[in-house]
């Protein structure tokens, strides 16, 4: 049921996406040679949901502590297609550090965003979008060396979307949705947290962003 209703807000997001697109007069095609390609936005937000912040089978950790913290950097291609790579970071993800110790995720993911381009009052810049792609998600660090079936962590795919606002030419902010699901979390692995069921969360998030 989760995923009908995400399904039917990102169909939202890109319906939202191709209005706009058309009441910008021809503009969506493209940017104009002069203005930026790259942003760096610095986010924090909150996750919740899944199976992992509304009990379920994984109840026995309490996931008490929803923040997320990161950065995402997005290279503008022409037209309406983007990437992005992002890193984030959740402090004391599976429960309290006095209960459990040092218990914090990190995520690296890539994505391919879709969204129009809108041109608004010259500098302002709108663009809803819709993203897709995966990545890894480590405990520590030097875990993301590791790849393979003997890395104690695992692997993530997202869906999500969200819109970007620029009210100056170097100068915006971003409020974005995804759905992150566990890749291998169900493998009994005997170390790490890879016994996890279901493994899946949403992520909210807001941040601001400087383009370059």
């Amino acid at each position: 049921m989760r995923v009908r209703w995400f399904a039917a807000l990102v169909l939202c997001l890109v319906m939202l996406a191709s209005t706009l697109a058309s009441a910008d007069g021809g503009q969506s095609g493209g940017r104009s040679k002069d203005e930026n390609t790259a942003y760096v936005c610095l986010y924090g937000g909150l996750n919740f949901g899944g199976n992992l912040f509304s009990g379920g089978p994984n109840a026995k950790l309490d996931f008490s502590n929803p923040k997320a913290l990161g950065v995402a950097i997005n290279f503008w291609g022409p037209g309406a297609i983007s990437a992005e790579v992002d890193l984030g970071y959740y402090p004391e993800f599976f429960g309290s550090s006095d209960a459990l110790g040092g218990n914090n995720l990190m995520t690296v993911t890539g994505a391919l965003m879709i969204h129009p381009y809108t041109a608004q009052m010259g500098s302002q810049r709108i663009r809803p979008y819709f993203v897709i792609g995966g990545g890894l998600m480590r405990s520590k660090i030097e875990d993301f060396a590791i790849l393979g079936k003997d890395v104690k962590n695992t692997g993530v795919a997202l869906i999500g979307g969200g819109v970007q606002y620029f009210f100056h030419p170097r100068v915006g902010v971003r409020g974005d949705l995804r759905y992150f699901k566990g890749v291998g979390t169900n493998d009994k692995l005997e170390a790490g947290w890879g016994w996890l069921e279901n493994w899946n969360f949403f992520r909210a998030t807001a941040g601001i962003a400087f383009t370059f």
